[in-house]
């Protein structure tokens, strides 16, 4: 693929993701941020009473949240390798707590650490 095509792809990916997230219920304001900060509790259950198990929020950064056992199955054991961590963290304060963290790594390297992880959060540890 030549170089354009490739960039034309990746603009194409880019807005179908966009389109994918402005679908979802939720709440992009400021303000968002703040309600967290004050009842974390509070925030999250009134969200998942209102918009359900999927929402988007907004913290600075567009964020979309997956409550729930087969969100935890989705994300963490049948389709792991669609989802970032490290790049939905990398240019927010979380980097710099957990910077070498399984939670910010991607591709091989998430891949080759949650392997050796894999006994205790695969399978047998996320309820089937």
């Amino acid at each position: 693929m030549s170089a354009l095509a490739n960039r034309l792809e990746s603009i194409g990916e880019l807005r179908r993701r966009r389109a994918a997230y402005k679908a979802l219920p939720g709440s992009e304001a400021l303000s968002e941020l703040y309600w967290l900060t004050k009842d974390t509790r509070v925030f999250f259950h009134e969200r998942f009473e209102r918009y359900g198990r999927i929402f988007k929020t907004r913290f600075i950064f567009p964020v979309v949240f997956m409550i729930g056992e087969e969100a935890n199955r989705t994300i963490m054991i049948t389709k792991r390798h669609e989802y970032a961590f490290g790049a939905g963290y990398a240019k927010t304060p979380v980097k710099a707590i957990f910077e070498d963290s399984i939670m910010l790594q991607d591709g091989s390297d998430h891949r080759r650490t949650r392997d050796l992880l894999n006994p205790a959060v695969g399978r047998l540890a996320v309820r089937e």
